[in-house]
């Protein structure tokens, strides 16, 4: 199946991708997802290889069977529907089985799975009161662009830390929803680089419990002709939530980075506090940044900010760093790191910190 045959382009959100970067299908894979193997460990060198039966023989998860999606059936509640959302899901890609995975209890370490296309749609949800921590790591090969159509549902008091690595070669797509319980905490990470050719990533969090909590972090290290295509909507739905955006851009070559950030402030929002943020650093003159942090204000007593900024390495900080004795080289070095540093999720696993701390010097040194 192409799902590009499935998608409305005149929507805004493809406003400034580049066309020929859709030529090639984004495919879903054949087999079964509860096949597929993934592994459990605090960090890269330590892992054991299981499958997802594996850890369901131990008791920390359970299938259940169903066609439903969370997502889609979220369309049909009030809250949505009194907030006129319905369009948002018109482009809903995966129309095969969900595979739909409960966690029943928490994890002895966080989990890494490696993603090439998948097989269907994924739906993890999270019970209440657990904290469970993922790392998705894209394939390197894949037969046509890779899409990655993926859901968290969070019970009441849940927290989730959720990861992604996209430096694989080749194109990638990652529709990813979430839906928010009471008291619960959400926080993603981001990270896009390496050999990305063209990489779209839709997040998009429906926080329809009060007290819920949502840190959208990212960052992208682009060269070459390489396009990132990062784009997020994040809806309060319920009274006194918080949501947290920073999404952070460094492009070199003929690269480009289009980010496309929209908050929805709906009633009874009351009570909300939100932050948006999206820095881009532009390292070459031909590589170009298209920003659009967006805020839709339709309640009252609510606290929201949002920006963006565009610019090249401050020459007063190169003056300042060669007057204590550093290189052009190595100020630009010391810059770019500093820059990239609090792009990073707080307080995560040590073993995931290292891990993308790793990766973005890896690609810095490329940059």
């Amino acid at each position: 199946m192409n799902v590009l045959d499935k998608i409305n382009f005149k929507d805004e959100s493809w406003k400034f991708t580049p066309k020929h970067m859709l030529k090639e299908d984004f495919l879903m894979s054949e087999g079964s997802f509860k096949e597929s193997v993934f592994y459990l460990g605090p960090d890269e060198e330590t892992l054991s290889e299981q499958t997802w039966k594996d850890l369901e023989s131990q008791g920390y998860i359970e299938f259940i069977n169903t066609s439903e999606s969370s997502i889609i059936n979220l369309k049909k509640t009030k809250e949505v529907q009194k907030a006129s959302l319905s369009s948002y899901f018109e482009n809903e890609i995966s129309n095969k089985e969900v595979c739909k995975i409960k966690f029943l209890k928490n994890l002895p370490s966080p989990l890494w799975v490696t993603v090439g296309n998948m097989p269907s749609r994924v739906e993890f949800v999270i019970e209440d009161k657990l904290n469970i921590q993922m790392v998705f790591i894209e394939k390197e090969k894949s037969e046509g662009g890779k899409l990655l159509p993926i859901d968290f549902v969070l019970g009441e008091g849940a927290k989730a830390d959720i990861f992604f690595n996209f430096r694989a070669s080749g194109k990638a797509a990652l529709n990813l929803n979430s839906v928010l319980g009471v008291d619960s905490e959400y926080r993603i990470f981001t990270f896009c680089g390496g050999k990305a050719d063209y990489k779209r990533l839709e997040l998009r969090c429906f926080q329809t419990s009060k007290n819920s909590e949502v840190t959208v972090n990212g960052l992208s290290l682009v060269r070459n002709k390489s396009v990132i295509d990062y784009h997020t909507d994040i809806f309060h739905l319920a009274e006194n939530q918080k949501s947290n955006q920073r999404y952070k851009t460094i492009g070199s070559g003929e690269s480009k980075n289009i980010f496309g950030g929209r908050i929805h402030l709906t009633p009874p929002s009351e009570g909300a506090e939100v932050e948006q943020l999206n820095k881009n650093i532009l390292l070459t003159k031909k590589a170009t940044v298209d920003s659009q942090p967006e805020l839709n204000i339709d309640q009252d007593d609510v606290k929201a900010t949002h920006g963006a900024t565009i610019s090249s390495l401050d020459d007063e900080h190169f003056f300042y760093l060669a007057s204590r004795g550093f290189t052009k080289e190595d100020a630009r070095k010391l810059l770019v790191d500093a820059f990239c540093k609090d792009a990073l999720l707080k307080d995560v696993n040590q073993g995931i910190n290292e891990y993308f701390t790793n990766q973005i010097l890896e690609d810095l040194a490329n940059v």
